[in-house]
């Protein structure tokens, strides 16, 4: 993978100074309307990004409808505005397809977020929901938030790289990423040469510490995998987190009590399901509680509804070998296992003279804080 990605250097580097001096980010909308965008894939959203780039050169239109929006473009005026052998090199690395005389990206596109470029997959598509494998969510964005605003940070190292952003946003000197997704590798790769950053960024392919530096590291951070599902329905491996959610968290806590005995602060961004506040996520850190301080703040609760069973059952079919399954069969299983709410969260981690764990709930639905 490094050596594919040596290869395609120089004209990724150009990629990217060309979607600079196209103001690439400003035909998006800019930081706002890429975040809600991210956070809620609306019409009114695309529709808005559209109209402001109404006024705009024709070949920044063109670019705009390429690379963000995914609409065929003409060969010849795809070559009017970007070089053919970086072309080329977008096409090999499958950001987009080429087909009767036209290119157009399918399941990926260029999102400019928090001041990055950044290939990733596509939240919207506008006849059926992407295949892309993938994964940029929302989560994404929070982590790499709480990342950038860590300091004294000189060493650092993230489980599940995905599209390298928050890799990206990490303030340390040298980051490390690991990923179990060659894909994964491939893209985030691809991205931190696009942001020049490989002089502090690398990714390296495996589970969970696989390449973790021997001199150990300041921080370490993960959107693991969270959301329950059943054996006999897997989703993918970047949000499949067992039966009840939980057994990645548990399995990265189990490795990493060793790193964070030694210094290292953890941070996580990840889900938690239930039908009350004293819910399984709770009754694990629990254990962890009398080595470390552990704080754990709600960050949003939201009931599960129909187009959450949806979404379930596209991402089921989305997994390797697996075939049809019905939203039916997740709403059945997520009742079944009293699994009505997700409450997203923000966990951190850290070794101190005074342990325990620090609930604390800042949303509309909580407002009090508990601690254990």
């Amino acid at each position: 993978m490094a050596d594919f990605s040596l290869k395609i250097a120089d004209r990724i580097k150009d990629f990217g100074e060309l979607l600079r001096a196209a103001r690439f980010a400003e035909l998006c909308g800019g930081p706002s309307l890429i975040r809600q965008l991210v956070r809620a894939a609306e019409p009114t959203i695309l529709q808005e990004i559209w109209n402001r780039a109404s006024s705009s050169h024709a070949h920044q239109k063109s670019l705009l409808r390429l690379l963000f929006f995914g609409l065929q473009t003409p060969k010849r005026v795809a070559e009017r505005i970007i070089r053919p052998d970086i072309l080329s090199c977008l096409v090999e690395l499958g950001l987009l397809q080429e087909d009767n005389h036209c290119f157009q990206a399918v399941d990926h596109c260029v999102f400019p977020v928090d001041g990055l470029y950044l290939i990733g997959p596509r939240l919207f598509n506008y006849k059926a929901p992407p295949t892309c494998r993938l994964y940029f969510g929302y989560d994404s964005l929070l982590l790499a938030q709480a990342v950038r605003q860590e300091r004294n940070v000189h060493s650092a190292f993230e489980i599940g790289a995905g599209t390298g952003l928050v890799s990206l946003n990490c303030p340390a000197l040298r980051t490390v990423a690991s990923d179990i997704d060659p894909r994964a590798i491939q893209v985030a790769s691809v991205n931190i040469i696009l942001n020049q950053a490989q002089a502090r960024c690398s990714v390296i392919e495996g589970d969970l510490l696989a390449g973790f530096p021997a001199e150990g590291v300041d921080l370490i951070f993960s959107n693991p995998p969270y959301v329950p599902a059943p054996v006999d329905s897997p989703l993918p491996a970047y949000s499949w987190g067992g039966e009840d959610g939980l057994t990645f968290v548990k399995r990265m806590l189990d490795e990493v009590s060793t790193i964070i005995e030694r210094g290292a602060k953890c941070i996580l961004i990840l889900s938690a399901y239930g039908d009350e506040r004293g819910n399984p996520l709770e009754r694990l850190l629990a254990q962890f509680s009398n080595r470390f301080q552990i704080r754990l703040q709600y960050l949003n609760r939201t009931l599960i509804e129909q187009a959450d069973y949806e979404a379930l059952a596209h991402g089921a079919t989305m997994v390797e070998g697996g075939g049809a399954v019905t939203p039916t069969k997740f709403e059945e299983y997520y009742k079944k296992h009293r699994f009505l709410y997700k409450n997203d969260c923000i966990l951190h981690i850290r070794a101190a003279a005074r342990s325990g764990l620090n609930v604390s709930y800042h949303s509309d639905t909580f407002h009090d804080s508990l601690t254990c």
